[in-house]
């Protein structure tokens, strides 16, 4: 039934939003969604998988044990790499790399999921193809992890059955991602990790999905929104000392009846400077 549906919303034109479950149409015959065929448009792949087609279990258990929060990096730890080359096979032609789990993830979604910079690297320096490969969610191995992480960012889980925990959101308290998956997303991102500078590893650490945030976590909606609550409380304290509510600070100057806060006026530039507003 859900085949029908499909169908028949592609051939009015609709085309699917990425690789979510929802579909759009546009008016602007220059889109790009109008050049592409209800043929063409994308689908998840079959769930259903004959077992041989499964990764085997003892693989998929290895990325779902506890690993070292403070993993110091690919190079150092030859006891770590040592075991992901036991664990999986040399050959990179060998038919274990392609195989999937029950949710379409292969061995570097696994590894890039559970925040395993160890395994991702050997995986990559392996069969470095696996990156671009969508499990049945849609998902790359890279936006699978940023996924978990923003789960983990924002969302409380059981610690046992990983559902999402009645106590709801959890940003408040964030405290930043583990070594362990600002590595991940350093390695699988192409950035090497001598490479990954204080502000890049800030950046991932505090969730800053857009690259441009300030020491890595304040990002450029809160930069306007900083500087427009600066300015408000700025005027709301110019009213205070006109209305003589207040007396007047050493950083308030006087010009003719305009009171003016330099100290503000200095810091307000300042913060617009660094937000690029």
């Amino acid at each position: 039934m859900e085949d029908i549906a499909i169908r028949f919303w592609r051939s009015l034109g609709f085309r699917r939003v990425g690789t979510s479950g929802w579909f759009a149409f546009t008016h602007d015959p220059g889109h790009p969604s109008k050049l592409l065929d209800a043929s063409q448009d994308w689908d998840p792949p079959e769930k259903s998988r004959k077992e041989e087609e499964l990764l085997p279990n003892r693989i998929v258990a290895v990325f779902r044990e506890s690993h070292d929060e403070e993993f110091s990096g690919l190079n150092g730890d030859r006891v770590l790499a040592i075991s992901w080359k036991d664990l999986l096979p040399e050959d990179p032609e060998d038919p274990t790399w392609v195989l999937t789990d029950k949710h379409g993830n292969t061995v570097l979604h696994l590894a890039a999921e559970h925040s395993r910079p160890d395994g991702i690297g050997y995986i990559l320096s392996k069969k470095p193809d696996l990156a671009g490969i969508r499990n049945d969610e849609g998902f790359t191995p890279l936006e699978l992890l940023h996924d978990a992480l923003e789960q983990e960012r924002t969302e409380y889980r059981h610690w046992l059955t990983h559902e999402r925990h009645p106590r709801g959101e959890k940003a408040d308290q964030f405290q930043g991602f583990a070594k362990s998956s600002i590595l991940s997303v350093g390695i699988l991102t192409g950035v090497g990790v001598s490479d990954l500078g204080h502000i890049d590893a800030q950046r991932i650490k505090y969730g800053c999905t857009r690259g441009n945030c300030i020491d890595g976590f304040l990002s450029p909606r809160m930069h306007l929104a900083l500087l427009r609550h600066a300015e408000e409380q700025r005027h709301i304290l110019q009213e205070w000392y006109k209305n003589g509510s207040i007396g007047l600070p050493k950083h308030f100057t006087s010009t003719g009846n305009e009171k003016s806060l330099q100290g503000g006026d200095q810091q307000t530039a300042l913060l617009s400077q660094r937000s690029g507003v």
